[in-house]
Order: structure tokens, then sequence, then C-alpha cells
């Protein structure tokens, strides 16, 4: 007897697309890489659906539909392929293909650009006929927050990472789901270029790890569902590579990386980074690794909410946050309150510990109040706990606060090293020269990037360094409803510049000299650049 002919399946995949096919999950997010075969994915499992049931109800919905021709006719390409497939083997499945992607005269599948247009105007319904009265059919939409309430059935979001309403979208369809416990929701994408879109967070795996596997990886959310990740190097292994952009030959991402225009974009696209969007100074994925560092051994106390005076925020404080203390040096940072856009910024302090190559911030303290005495209670609580052997001194913000910096070093000439420092001074760090803001923060933000800052848990400390923005070399802050402005990131900076204070040189202020014009006959009387703008030329 013969064996009987194996049967090749309509549609081939990918090892990580037979494992996302196969999956049988109501909610899923599948996180992937660029041009890793989303959308024919979807539209395989869409189909498969249609086939599997008569009568159900499927929506492809797609931001490539808002955003362009180009987009939209790859989308309808990969469409178009997998419906042929489903078209020429009709008589097999017993099924017939219909709806308005099917010349009803000649039966025959519209054409690339037919199908797109149909899918322009968001009128692309596709029917699978189980018999001449019964069909199941999906329909290919936008991500509109206005028509999903309508969406009855199984809903597949492709690059939900872009939906400009995602939550609205998710809030209309999620109580759908919930009604029927055979409808399902799958979601793919690639990371969000905003920070502030839904999906960013939703899916940001934070510091795990991964293993390249041709099948992809599996990790679940926050709220517990699962996401398929399947980023370059999975998909290499997978047999789907990436072409360099110079040669055009098949490489792997690390060269292709080095080929890039882009390559931030790259990472975002390929290795499914979650990049902050703009000129974010400080990256997620930093925070999340010092503070996974510090967890333990380093302290945030969050006073900003409270009422603080020089009897009780000694108290307020307390001395658990010491118990990781040893002997190494330590240094401090102080960030001192003002006042910006009429609303109060707390003063901030940190005690920075360097330890075995890494720098501990063993305490981190905010705390809303302008009162000299208070702050000075508070140091001189904290210095307490150290032990004058520990300490090499404390540097102050003295931007808009020299007096107070003079004051507190005056007051505690005896018992610490208070050094101001303003963000206007002049510092050659590395070889260059530039203010004392920028070489501040350009050293505290190589320090996190390199893994070598231990930050205390807490989602308040991650946000007020995520306040930091990046504008060209310059570090600007923006300002949080609460009036909160980076101050613990400042204050964390200024101890981290104490750690690594003998490496730089402070330099003095250039004198500028008035010196005649000599090459102007206009008025050689004149200081260089004196009435420019009375000059006639």
């Amino acid at each position: 007897m013969k064996p009987a002919p194996s049967v090749k399946p309509l549609i081939q995949f990918k090892a990580y697309q037979q494992v996302a096919f196969a999956l049988r999950m109501r909610i899923a997010f599948f996180l992937w890489r660029r041009q890793g075969g989303k959308s024919y994915t979807i539209a395989a499992k869409a189909l498969d659906r249609m086939l599997s049931k008569a009568g159900r109800s499927c929506f492809f919905i797609s931001a490539s539909l808002n955003v362009g021709k180009e987009l939209l006719e790859k989308e309808a390409t990969i469409w178009h392929d997998a419906l042929q497939k489903i078209h020429d083997a009709e008589n097999t499945l017993n099924v017939r293909l219909g709806g308005n992607v099917v010349d009803r005269k000649t039966h025959q599948l519209l054409d690339v650009s037919d199908l797109a247009e149909i899918m322009q105007k968001n009128s692309a319904q596709i029917r699978i006929y189980h018999s001449r009265t019964r069909y199941s059919r999906t329909l290919i939409l936008p991500p509109n927050p206005a028509t999903a309430r309508s969406w009855t059935g199984d809903v597949f979001g492709d690059e939900v990472g872009f939906w400009p309403h995602c939550l609205e979208v998710l809030d209309a369809v999620e109580p759908i789901i919930a009604s029927n416990p055979e409808f399902m929701m799958w979601m793919f994408t690639t990371p969000s270029k905003e920070e502030k879109h839904y999906m960013y967070d939703v899916l940001n795996p934070g510091t795990r790890k991964f293993t390249p596997n041709p099948e992809g990886n599996f990790y679940k959310t926050e709220t517990g569902y699962p996401v398929h990740r399947v980023d370059a190097y999975d998909a290499a292994l997978a047999g789907v590579p990436l072409y360099d952009p110079q040669t055009g030959e098949a490489v792997d991402y690390d060269t292709y990386r080095a080929h890039s225009l882009d390559k931030q974009s790259a990472d975002r696209n390929y290795l499914l980074s979650f990049l902050p969007s703009g000129e974010s100074a400080v990256k997620r994925a930093w925070l999340d690794r010092a503070q996974e560092k510090g967890s333990g051994t380093c302290t945030a106390i969050d006073l900003a909410g409270q009422d603080v005076t020089a009897n009780n925020i000694a108290s307020l404080i307390g001395t658990a946050w010491a118990d990781t203390l040893t002997a190494d040096p330590c240094t401090m940072g102080q960030d001192v309150a003002s006042t910006t856009n009429k609303k109060s910024n707390p003063s901030a302090l940190t005690v920075l510990q360097k330890t075995d190559g890494i720098c501990h911030a063993r305490l981190i303290v905010r705390w809303k109040t302008g009162d000299y005495y208070t702050m000075q209670a508070a140091i001189r609580h904290v210095l307490h706990q150290l032990g004058r052997a520990n300490i090499s001194g404390l540097w102050v913000d003295s931007s808009n606060e020299k007096f107070y910096s003079n004051l507190l070093a005056r007051d505690m000439r005896h018992h610490l090293n208070v050094r101001g420092i303003a963000g206007g001074d002049k510092v050659r760090y590395q070889g260059m020269d530039s203010d004392a803001k920028t070489a501040l923060g350009t050293a505290y933000c190589a320090a996190l990037e390199d893994g070598t800052i231990a930050l205390p848990p807490g989602q308040w400390v991650a946000e007020d360094h995520r306040l930091v923005i990046r504008n060209g070399a310059r570090f600007e802050a923006e300002i949080s409803k609460e009036g909160y402005h980076a101050d613990t990131f400042d204050s964390t900076k200024l101890a981290y510049w104490g750690h690594i204070r003998p490496s730089c040189d402070m330099l003095p202020e250039p004198i500028e000299l008035a010196r005649p014009d000599m090459l102007n006959p206009w008025d050689a009387s004149l200081p260089n650049n004196a009435a420019l703008l009375n000059r006639p030329f």
C-alpha cells in the first residue's frame, strides 16, 4: 500500500509565523521586526478563522489605510497573494470566495490596484461562502474609534503602535471581545516612536533579556497578556535576512546597523528597542537597569507632599537608608528649591557612594520648602549618618542660588566641604571645553548608559529623571504639573560630579577687551561689533 501523499499547506510560514498562527489565545500581542510578515500572518489567520466557521466576522484594522498610497498598495498585495491561494483551492476546501474582492461576472479575484482602491474607500469586504446563503467575512478598515463599536467579531490589528487613537479604539473593542468567548483580539506592531502612545508602556519589556530563537520569544505585559516577540536576530535564524543598504547583500543585523543612515530607527524597527521620542536625555532602559541595580541598596524618600520643618525633617528622613552604607567614599549633591513658572519645585539631595566601580545613590530625598534652616537640618542629619571620614564634599547648584551655597559653605565649614557650581561655569572634561551644565549632564548620562549608576526603585525617581530633554548639546528640563523639574536628576549628577571632579579642570572666564575694528574704515574708532546695526552694509 502506497503512503498517502503529503499535503502541502496553502500558505508557507517561517518558524515564528507558524508559532503565531497556531496560538489559541483570545487576546495576544505580537511585537515583530519590520518587514517580518505581520500583515501576511494576520491575513492568513483571518482567512483560517473564516474557513473554520460559517457566519464568523473578522475585522482587519490597519494603520496603513490612513498613511499613504504606497503602504496601501503593499497591504493590498499581501491580501491579494493570500486570497489567490484560497481562490485556487476552492474545490479542495469546498468553499467559494466572494465579496467585493471578486468580480461577480468572471469570479476572478480583483487585481492589486482594484483591491487597493476599494481598501482606500474603507469598503473592502472578503467573503467565504460555505453554502449559497451562509458565509464568513473579513472587513478591512482603518482604526477609527467612531466605528469600532460595530466590530462584532475577531479583531486583528496591524501596526497598533501607530494608531492615532489607540486607547479609544481598544476601549470600544474590549467590551465586544468580552461578550463572546469565541471572539479574538490580536494586535501586531513594532515599537511606537512616541513614548506617550498607549502601546509604548503596554509592550515595553523593560530589562528582560531574550535569546535568539527562530520561533521568537514570549513575555507577558504587566496585566498578564502574552506578547510574542520576534526581532532581527530571531528572524535571521528563521531565514528572514536583512539586506545591506550599500551592497544589497544579505547581512547580519550588526553589519546592517553599521551601514544604516539612522541607527536609532534601525534599533527600533529591527531590535524592537523602545527608544525615547524627541531628544529625551535619559532612556527608560538606562533607568530600568539603574533601578534594578539599586534595588535593596538604595533608598528614595519623597517628602514633597509633606510639611517639613527644621524640627521634623530628620525624623522624616530617618536612618534606615544608611544601613547599606560601606566604608567607601561618598559625595553629596543638592539641587536647591526655587520658583519656576509660578510653581515651587522641590529641593533634592543625593548621597552617592562609589563601590566596586558602581556609584550607588544610597539616598535620594526631595522636599518642598525654601526655608534655609530646614534644608540645613536635613544636610546635618544625613551627614551625621555618614560620618565625616566617608564624605568628600557637597556640591550645590549655585546657578540661581549663589547666596544659599555661600551661606551653607560658611555655616558648615567645620563639618563639610560645600562647593557651589553654576551651570554657566566653564569646565574642561575629557578634553572638551563646555559649560558646567552640559558637562555634568553629559557625564551623568554617559554613566547611566554605561550601567555604572545604581538608583533607588520608585516611579517618581524615574519620572523625574525623564523630565530632562536634550536640545542639541544643551540639557533642559520640562516642568511637571506638580512643579517637579528634574530635581533628582540634578542632585544626583552633582553628586556624581564630586566623584569625577579630579579628572576635570575649571576654566577661568575669558576677559573680552574692546578693540578698534581696524579693518573697517567706516568707523575705526568703534570697538569691535559696536553699533553693528548702524553700519551701511
